[in-house]
């Protein structure tokens, strides 16, 4: 099964004048060739569009929402919690979840 051509994905550019550093230079010649390679298709698993969700990446599995869980805490242990995320390089979310983890398992 033949690849897509490698510039799938990458935009385009017709014309003078352009930043050699950014877009590739292609000439209505090239481009007309490329379109008629496109509208002829590719094979079904190349060259597909994939959506992503927006967001941070599920903790729940790769097609579930993760739940989210609001509590309401003393001002004195939020500002103790971010301290101790932000000394270990962690996230306040993060800390959080191993708290409650370790919490349900004890």
């Amino acid at each position: 099964m033949s690849r897509p051509p490698d510039w799938i994905g990458r935009r385009l550019t017709v014309g003078e004048g352009h930043d050699p550093d950014c877009d590739p230079l292609v000439d209505a010649e090239e481009l007309e060739r490329l379109a008629d390679e496109a509208e002829a298709g590719y094979p079904s698993d190349q060259g597909q569009v994939v959506y992503r969700r927006r967001g941070r990446p599920s903790l729940s599995g790769a097609a579930a929402p993760s739940p989210q869980l609001r509590v309401r805490v003393p001002e004195d242990l939020r500002r103790r919690a971010a301290e101790r995320a932000a000394r270990e390089g962690s996230s306040l979310s993060e800390i959080t979840r191993e708290a409650l983890e370790r919490y349900l398992a004890g």
